[in-house]
C-alpha cells in the first residue's frame, strides 16, 4: 500500500526565446520498494501573458500494486525577437572646423516587451584628407533579451578656412648686418598642409636692396594662404674719412689753418684714407674760394674752404673740410726803378721820369704812386737835388717804396737829412700850452725861411698843416741842410698866435712870436730831427660873425636846412628854430660847432617832423652869452615819394639767397643792383612795376663771401644798403 517515491526536477526559467523541452518520463526520478514502476508524463498547455509564457508538466509513478505518486514542474520563458525603438536621434550635420560641437540630444528607447530601456552613448573621432576631422555619435539600446538597436550621427567638420601663416614683421637693417633666418609659423585647423617658400631680391644701389620672403600653404581641401615679409637693407652710414697727413691731422672737421703765401691751396688724395663697408666709394677734393681781396673788411687776403667729399654707392656723403685763411704779408715788387745819379751843373735841368711798374705775388699788377721832392742847398742856389719816390700798396696794405736820388752841381744828399715840424693847434683857453682836449688845425699855411750869415731871410719851402696818422694840424719840412731857419705861420684875419714858450715842455708850448708871427732862429745840425716846433692859435676878439644865407629843400617828407659860416669865432652852439602857420619860433634841434678856423664850414640839419608851410632860422649862441640870428627861410613840406623811406632786406647776413622788399607809391621802372667791394655789378634786375609792395629775390650762390651793396633805384631816386654774404 506504499506508493512509489517520485522526484520532479525543479521549476525552471528558460530565459529568452528558448527551445522548450517536451515533458518526458525520464525527466523525473522514481523508486518503489515492491518492484517495477511505471512513470507517465503529462505535458501541460503553455499559458501566455505578454511576452512571458508558463507551462506546468505533471508526472505520475505507479508501482506494480497500483500505488501511485505524482509531482509537477513549472517552466517559464520569454519570447522576444523585436529590437527596441530609439526616439529623438539627430540627423547627420556639417559644421565649420573652428565651430563647436552641438550639445548631445536626449535620445530614448522603448521595447515591445520591456517598455523603456536604457540608451548608451559614445562619441568617436575620425579623419580624412579633406574635411580633416569628423565625429560619430552612437546611441545604443538593448532590451532584456539582448535585442539591440544602434544609431550613428556623423558630424563632419567643413574645411573652408585656409591655413594660418604667421611671419616676422617687416624690418629694415643696415648694410653689413646679418640677414635674419627665414622662420614662419604655419597652422591649419582641419587638415594636413603642403608648404612652399620663396625669396626675391631687388637691388637698388650697391648699398641697398630689398628682400621679399613669401610663404605659401595649401590644406587638404585646397584652401590656400600666403604671407610675406619685406626686409629693407639700407646703407645709411657715410664713409669714414681718416686724415693721414701730419699737417692736417690736428685740424678738426670745420677747423681752420693760416697760410702765409699767395699760392692757391690744394688738398691731395694722398693725405686721406677712406673706409666704408660699401665698396663703391667716390672721393672728390675741393678748394673753393669763398672771399678774395678782403683785407680791409675781414683782415685776410683770401678765404678758402678746402677738403674732401666721399660718397658711397648708397649716396651717403661724408665731408672733411677746413678753412684756409690766406694772409698776404709780402709787399709788391717795384720794377724799373732807375738808379740814383749825380749830374754836373750843365747836365740838364730835368731828367725824364722813368715808367715804374709794380708786381704783387697775390694781386698781380698793382698801381704805382709817384712823388717828387725838389731839394736845394740854401747856401748855394746851384746845388739842387731831386728825390723821386715810387710807392705801391697791395690790397692787404703791404707797401713797397723805392727812390731815385738825382743831384746837381755836387749837391750832397747826406747833408739834406734834417727835419723841422710839429703841430698847429687851437689854444682854446689861450694859456700858451697844448692840452689833450685842444685839437689841431688843418689847412693853415706854414712857411720855412733860411737865414744866411748876413741874417737875410729867404723862404725856401711852404706847406699846409694837415691830418696825418689821425692827428690834425701836422706839418714838417724834411731834407734840410744844416743851418739857421725860421718858421712863419700865415694867419687868416680872424686868428692870431697864442703866447709863446709857456711851461717847461718844448713839445707842448707855442714857438711862434705873436709880434713877428715867426719863430725865433732854429739852429739845425746835420741829421737832426726837431719835431717840437709848435704853433698855438687863438681867435681875435672883435671879428664879426658872418653866417651865409640859409638854403633848403624838401623831399620825401623831410625838410633839409643848410648854412655856412666863414669862421666860428667864439661860437658855442647853433640852434635851429621853426615857426609854422604864422606862429612863434621854437627850437627843434641843435648842432655843435666844428671848431675848425681854417676854412668855411658847412652845416646841414634835417627836420623830419615838419608839416605844411614852415619858416626856419638859425640862432647862434656865443661863448659870452651873446645871441645872433640868421635870416629866415620859407619852406613847404614836399611828401611826394616814388619809393618807400626804407628798403627791407632779409636775411642779412645771408648765405645764398637774399630778398629785397620795397613799396612804390606809384608805378614806375625799378632797378635792383648788387655791387661788390670792387665796384663790379654782379647781379642786376630791372622791371616796370605797378604801385604797391614788391619783393625781389636774388640768388648769389655763385658769388664769394664778403660785403656787397644793394642799390634800389626808382626813376631818379636811389637807396643803397650794405649786405653781407656768409659761408
Amino acid at each position: 500500500t506504499t506508493p512509489p517515491s517520485i522526484s520532479c526536477p525543479g521549476d525552471a526559467d528558460l530565459g529568452c526565446n528558448p527551445e522548450v523541452p517536451d515533458a518526458m518520463p525520464g525527466d523525473v526520478t522514481a523508486s518503489d520498494n515492491c518492484g517495477a514502476i511505471t512513470v507517465v508524463a503529462v505535458q501541460g498547455t503553455a499559458t501566455q501573458q505578454g511576452c512571458f509564457f508558463t507551462r506546468i508538466d505533471r508526472y505520475t509513478a505507479t508501482d506494480a500494486c497500483g500505488n501511485q505518486s505524482s509531482c509537477a514542474r513549472t517552466l517559464q520563458w520569454k519570447e522576444d525577437l523585436q529590437r527596441p525603438v530609439l526616439s529623438g536621434v539627430p540627423e547627420d550635420i556639417g559644421i565649420a572646423c573652428e565651430g563647436e560641437l552641438p550639445p548631445v540630444p536626449a535620445v530614448t528607447a522603448t521595447d515591445n516587451c520591456d517598455g523603456p530601456v536604457p540608451v548608451s552613448f559614445r562619441e568617436v573621432p575620425g579623419g580624412t584628407n579633406c574635411g580633416g576631422i569628423f565625429y560619430e555619435r552612437i546611441w545604443t539600446a538593448i532590451d532584456g533579451c539582448g535585442n539591440a538597436t544602434s544609431y550613428r550621427q556623423t558630424i563632419r567638420l567643413i574645411d573652408e578656412a585656409p591655413p594660418v601663416i604667421v611671419v616676422p614683421a617687416d624690418t629694415t637693417i643696415n648694410f653689413g648686418e646679418s640677414i635674419p633666418t627665414p622662420v614662419a609659423l604655419i597652422t591649419d585647423n582641419c587638415s594636413r598642409m603642403d608648404q612652399d617658400f620663396s625669396e626675391v631680391r631687388t637691388d637698388h644701389n650697391p648699398g641697398a636692396f630689398t628682400l621679399v620672403r613669401t610663404w605659401t600653404a595649401t590644406d587638404g581641401c585646397f584652401n590656400s594662404a600666403s604671407a610675406s615679409q619685406t626686409i629693407q637693407v639700407r646703407d645709411t652710414t657715410p664713409p669714414d674719412i681718416v686724415i693721414i697727413n701730419p699737417m692736417l691731422e690736428n685740424i678738426p672737421n670745420g677747423g681752420s689753418m693760416d697760410l702765409f703765401s699767395c699760392e692757391d691751396p690744394a688738398v691731395a688724395m694722398a693725405d686721406i684714407q677712406v673706409a666704408d663697408l660699401n665698396p663703391a666709394v667716390e672721393v672728390e677734393t675741393f678748394d673753393k674760394l669763398l672771399a678774395s681781396n678782403s683785407c680791409d673788411a675781414l683782415g685776410y687776403y683770401r678765404k678758402w674752404k678746402c677738403g674732401y667729399t666721399a660718397t658711397d654707392g648708397a649716396g651717403n656723403v661724408a665731408e672733411y673740410s677746413f678753412y684756409v685763411y690766406q694772409y698776404d704779408t709780402m709787399a709788391p715788387e717795384l720794377l724799373g726803378v732807375p738808379p740814383s745819379v749825380d749830374l754836373l751843373c750843365d747836365g740838364g735841368s730835368h731828367l725824364p721820369i722813368a715808367e715804374v711798374f709794380a708786381d704783387d705775388a697775390c694781386n698781380g699788377s698793382v698801381p704805382v704812386a709817384f712823388n717828387e721832392v725838389q731839394l736845394l742847398n740854401p747856401a748855394d742856389a746851384n746845388q739842387q737835388g731831386l728825390i723821386r719816390t715810387w710807392t705801391t700798396e697791395d690790397a692787404c696794405g703791404n707797401v713797397a717804396e723805392a727812390s731815385q736820388m738825382i743831384t746837381f752841381c755836387g749837391f750832397d744828399m747826406s747833408l739834406a737829412a734834417s727835419t723841422i715840424g710839429n703841430t698847429v693847434w687851437f689854444d682854446a683857453n689861450a694859456n700858451g700850452l697844448q692840452e689833450s682836449s685842444e685839437v689841431g688845425i688843418d689847412s693853415l699855411q706854414v712857411n720855412l725861411y733860411w737865414i744866411d750869415s748876413s741874417q737875410n731871410a729867404q723862404m725856401v719851402y711852404s706847406t699846409m698843416s694837415r691830418t696825418e696818422g689821425g692827428r690834425e694840424g701836422q706839418f714838417s719840412f724834411d731834407y734840410l741842410f744844416p743851418g739857421s731857419y725860421q718858421i712863419e705861420i700865415a694867419f687868416p684875419e680872424y686868428l692870431a698866435p697864442t703866447m709863446m714858450w709857456q711851461g717847461d715842455d718844448p713839445a707842448m708850448d707855442s714857438d711862434i712870436n705873436p709880434g713877428t708871427l715867426m719863430s725865433d732862429l732854429i739852429e739845425v745840425d746835420t741829421s737832426e730831427i726837431l719835431m717840437h716846433i709848435d704853433a698855438g692859435v687863438i681867435l681875435k676878439e672883435e671879428l664879426p660873425l658872418v653866417l651865409s644865407r640859409l638854403s633848403g629843400h624838401s623831399s620825401q617828407c623831410i625838410n633839409t636846412i643848410s648854412w655856412s659860416i666863414d669862421h666860428e669865432s667864439q661860437v658855442n652852439k647853433y640852434e635851429i628854430q621853426r615857426a609854422s602857420d604864422g606862429g612863434p619860433f621854437t627850437t627843434i634841434g641843435s648842432v655843435d660847432p666844428q671848431l675848425d678856423f681854417s676854412r668855411t664850414l658847412e652845416y646841414v640839419y634835417k627836420d623830419v617832423q615838419a608839416q605844411g608851410l614852415n619858416q626856419y632860422r638859425v640862432k647862434v649862441l656865443l661863448d659870452k652869452g651873446e645871441v645872433s640870428y640868421s635870416e629866415t627861410l620859407d619852406l613847404e613840406l614836399n611828401c611826394r615819394r616814388k619809393i618807400a623811406p626804407g628798403v627791407g632786406i632779409f636775411p642779412n647776413p645771408f648765405v645764398n639767397i637774399v630778398s629785397i622788399g620795397f613799396n612804390l607809391n606809384r608805378g614806375g621802372e625799378a632797378s635792383v643792383k648788387v655791387v661788390d667791394n670792387l665796384g663790379r655789378v654782379v647781379e642786376q634786375v630791372t622791371k616796370k612795376l605797378p604801385r604797391g609792395k614788391h619783393v625781389q629775390e636774388l640768388n648769389l650762390r655763385n658769388e664769394p663771401s664778403g660785403i656787397y651793396w644793394i642799390q634800389v633805384r626808382i626813376d631818379d631816386e636811389l637807396v643803397t644798403r650794405k649786405i653781407v654774404k656768409g659761408d
